[in-house]
């Protein structure tokens, strides 16, 4: 039982982490996004 509990909190842990991570992708899209339009004026 309380492996299951760890093992459900390891997943919650991992789950808030790939969504900072996909948070940093995202906005370094937008930042490389923002330096193209630069470039084409």
């Amino acid at each position: 039982m309380g492996y299951r509990i760890s093992q459900v909190q390891s997943i919650g842990a991992r789950q808030r982490r790939g969504t900072a991570v996909l948070q940093q992708i995202t906005s370094l899209f937008e930042h490389l996004e923002d330096g193209d339009e630069r470039h084409d004026q």
